[in-house]
Order: C-alpha cells, then sequence, then structure tokens
C-alpha cells in the first residue's frame, strides 16, 4: 500500500454555531440542556461526572455536576458524538470529492491522545490549581489526513473555569470560559488563551435558594415582544449559576446599582424558525429568583428553500448496506504499524444480480416546489473513475422508479434506485455523485447532494476499497 493513495482534498473540521451574545461560552452547541430539579445549597462534596470522577480536575462539584459538567463532546464532521471514555481511539478523516461540494469523509481509526492525558498536559502549562479550577468543557477535534500523512493535527480544546466561594466566575468576556488551552492531541504542544480573573473582592455571601428549574420558569414566562417563541419555546443551550462582578463580568449593567457582586443563574437559550435564528441569555438572581438582566439577539437565517434527498437504508433489496474497513500504512496518520480506514453505508451489490433502495426526497417550507429530476456523476474534478458518462461503473446500470418527482409542500415523495449488475462486471468500489436538479432552477435557493460507496463484490477475499485507497 501507499500513502499516496489519499485524494487530497484536505481541511481541518469545526463544528461551528454562532453566539448570541456576549455571554455565550465557546462551542455552545456541545452545551448540556440538562437542569437540576432541587440544588438549594452548595455543596463542598464531589461525584463523578460523565464517567471522569476521581481524576484532578474533571471533578465539578455537586451542583454542577447535576447540571451535566464537564460538558465533553467529540466533534466529527460536524455532528457532536458524546465522548465515551471507553473507547480506545479517535479518529482522523480523510475528504472525498472535489470543491463545490460538501465533502465525504473516511474516517481513520488511529490512537491519539487521550482527555486525561490532554487535561494534565494543559493544567500543568497553565499552572492551575485543581482547588481554584475545574474542567467546565472539552471537545475533541479530529484532523484530516492526506497523501502526504497528517496536515491538520487533532486537537482537544479544553475549557476551565475559575472556582470562587464554592460556585464558578462569570468571565465570559470573549466569548467562552475564561481559561482555554488548545492540546495537539499529537505532540502535546499546548497553546493557551485567556487568564484567570484577578484582584478579586473577599468573596460575600452566596446564598443559592432558588433551583435551576426555578430560574427557567421564570425565563419561560418572559413575554418578549419581538421573540416570544424565544421563550416559551425556546432550546436550553446552556444553565449554571454563576458569580457575578460589576465592571467584571460581561454585560453585568444590572449589577451596578448595588455595586455588589451577586450569584445569578445564567440561561442561554436559542430559537430556529423558517428564516431565522434567534438566541438571548438571561440572568435570574439565584437568591430571589426575580430576572435580573437579558440580552437577545435576532439573526436572519435563509429559507429552507431546497430539495432534500436521503437515502431510506432499511429498503435495500438484494444488496448490503454496511461499514467498510480497509488497512492503510500507519505514516498516513504518523503513526507506526497499520491503521483503519472506515467507510460507511457502503452499497454492496454482487454481480450478475438486480438491487434496489429507495430514496427520501423532500422540499422543506418551499410554497411552490418545483419539478425534481436526478444525474449520476462521478464527483471527482479529474479522471480517476471508470464512469460511463451517465454516472455508471462498468457493467452496471442505475435506474429510478420516478425520475422527475413533482413534490408537494413539506410532503416527502419517494423514488427507488433500482441497480443492476451485469455477471461479468469487474470488481469495485466506487464513489458516487447523485444530484437532484430543481426545475424552473429560478427557485434554487440552497439543496443537498448524496456521495455514495457503491461496491461490485461477491464477499470473498479483501474488500474492494474505493478509488486513490490502497
Amino acid at each position: 500500500m501507499k500513502a499516496a493513495a489519499f485524494f487530497l482534498a484536505v481541511a481541518f473540521v469545526v463544528a461551528g454555531v454562532a453566539a448570541f451574545s456576549s455571554y455565550v461560552p465557546k462551542n455552545p452547541e456541545a452545551r448540556s440542556t440538562t437542569t437540576a430539579k432541587s440544588s438549594t445549597t452548595p455543596s463542598q462534596g464531589y461525584v463523578s461526572s460523565n464517567s471522569l470522577g476521581g481524576l484532578p480536575y474533571f471533578n465539578a462539584s455537586r451542583l454542577y455536576a447535576s447540571l451535566g459538567f464537564p460538558v465533553v463532546s467529540y466533534s466529527s464532521a460536524g455532528t457532536d458524538i458524546p465522548y465515551l471514555r471507553s473507547e480506545p481511539n479517535f479518529t482522523l478523516q480523510v475528504e472525498l470529492g472535489s470543491g463545490g461540494y460538501d465533502a465525504s469523509y473516511a474516517n481513520i481509526s488511529a490512537p491519539v491522545m487521550d482527555l486525561q492525558r490532554a487535561v494534565s498536559l494543559a493544567a500543568d502549562y497553565a499552572k492551575l490549581n485543581p482547588v481554584n479550577y475545574t474542567l467546565a468543557e472539552a471537545v475533541f477535534y479530529p484532523g484530516l489526513g492526506s497523501s502526504w500523512g497528517v496536515v491538520s493535527d487533532p486537537e482537544w480544546h479544553l475549557y476551565f473555569e475559575q472556582i470562587y466561594a464554592g460556585y464558578w466566575i462569570f468571565d465570559f468576556d470573549a466569548g467562552g470560559w475564561p481559561i482555554e488551552a488548545d492540546v495537539d492531541a499529537l505532540n502535546g504542544a499546548v497553546v493557551l488563551k485567556g487568564g484567570a480573573m484577578a484582584n478579586l473582592p473577599v468573596p460575600g455571601q452566596y446564598d443559592l435558594k432558588v433551583s435551576s428549574s426555578s430560574a427557567l420558569e421564570t425565563v419561560r414566562a418572559l413575554n418578549l415582544t419581538d421573540m416570544p417563541a424565544l421563550t416559551k419555546n425556546g432550546t436550553v443551550n446552556f444553565i449554571a449559576p454563576l458569580v457575578a462582578f460589576p465592571g467584571l463580568s460581561p454585560n453585568s449593567q444590572w449589577l451596578n446599582a448595588s455595586g455588589d457582586s451577586r450569584l445569578a443563574w445564567i440561561v442561554e437559550m436559542g430559537y430556529d424558525t423558517v428564516c431565522c435564528s434567534q438566541g438571548g441569555t438571561f440572568a435570574v438572581d439565584a437568591e430571589t429568583g426575580a430576572l435580573l438582566g437579558d440580552s437577545e439577539l435576532g439573526g436572519i437565517g435563509m429559507i429552507q428553500a431546497y430539495v432534500s434527498t436521503s437515502f431510506l437504508f432499511s429498503t435495500a433489496t438484494n444488496m448490503t448496506v454496511s461499514k467498510q474497513t480497509y488497512p492503510l500504512d500507519g505514516s498516513t496518520v504518523g503513526t507506526s504499524g497499520s491503521v483503519l480506514a472506515a467507510f460507511s453505508d457502503v452499497l454492496t451489490v454482487k454481480p450478475g444480480s438486480n438491487a434496489s433502495v429507495a430514496l427520501n426526497v423532500s422540499a422543506g417550507d418551499m410554497k411552490n416546489p418545483p419539478k425534481v429530476s436526478f444525474s449520476f456523476s462521478d464527483p471527482f474534478g479529474y479522471p480517476v473513475e471508470n464512469l460511463s458518462s451517465s454516472g455508471a461503473p462498468p457493467g452496471v446500470a442505475f435506474r429510478l422508479s420516478n425520475p422527475d418527482l413533482v413534490l408537494q409542500p413539506n410532503l416527502s415523495a419517494n423514488t427507488t434506485l433500482f441497480v443492476s449488475v451485469d455477471e461479468d462486471a469487474p470488481t469495485g468500489t466506487y464513489f458516487i455523485l447523485l444530484q437532484p436538479t430543481q426545475s424552473p432552477a429560478s427557485q434554487i435557493v440552497g439543496g443537498n447532494v448524496i456521495f455514495f460507496f457503491l461496491s461490485v463484490w461477491n464477499g470473498a477475499g479483501q474488500w474492494p476499497p474505493p478509488p486513490l485507497i490502497g
């Protein structure tokens, strides 16, 4: 095998969600939406959270642990996957396909630095005392591979909170947690961002008499003139009791009247409509339950006026839909030995057979859905695969039961993909692009295409890898 087997279009994958106000910590998509039913007094006891208990910096107080901290997630090609400490490996991702389309990825199982080691390196580098700091959030971002090896290293992005009088400090001034440490998961290099809040006053008396559920009820009861659905039906992206300081904590003008620091429930909410995204952060007094202040922002979005197409794998007939793996030289991902490249949802059809699978097609919220037709093509921008002008592999024919669909608003329609394979069709795996075309084209606002792997294989021996692999 050769490392040059990989297609080259490479970029680091980061799942991004816009922050709505200066309250919002980094990576809000990873926030827990769990709320504590009853936590009325602070506790100095520590409990396990996310199966990470017993380790320095991983222990949150009972209060914060009950809210789901530390939040640990794994961001893969735009999808957050819950982190499992039992999983020994993470992945690098190799991008397939040409520019102009969303990429499809092969996941490569390769051992990289685990979370415990990353946190230890970060805390040592930042000189954090576990008595005064705790891990609030960790996000793992996979890197990407190319024919020359690792181009973008995988990283742990770690966010630490400062403890003050048993509570966490409201110090999200730059839109993130007070201290961020980005740790390279291959070489252990640490990049430190932010810093502790210094010269703090002597702690006052903070009485947590309001539960998270009561604080949320206060927010839900608000009747916002411009965004009534935000509080009534919005999703809770973040909730925690934080100590705010006048003039130091962001958006804390509501504290200036008293001049004293205050413990408040900070509640972040979001709500998406057909055209727009709405967000807001609300501060509720943790002792009285009164609303202290709020910050809302509405953003103009894009109407979901496009054709959406997806396979209904459960309908597959006379074909298998499975994950396939192929061994690669470890140098591809900067390690020794061999690693596995994993390809999800591979459609496999045996030579001399006919198979089918249904596709679900919808037009979202389009008021006047268009007629939709489909075409197959080679997703690579230069000759790589031996595909016909109709986009089919040698010895393979594609046919759709209903090649032209007239869609209805907010309703789905199905068409079936039939795959016929000649008896003497060569064994191989192909990367196929299925693209819906809308007519009239003037209605196109956005759209999606389907990339899929099709294997012509009788199941004997090694699975034939896709082009540019092997």
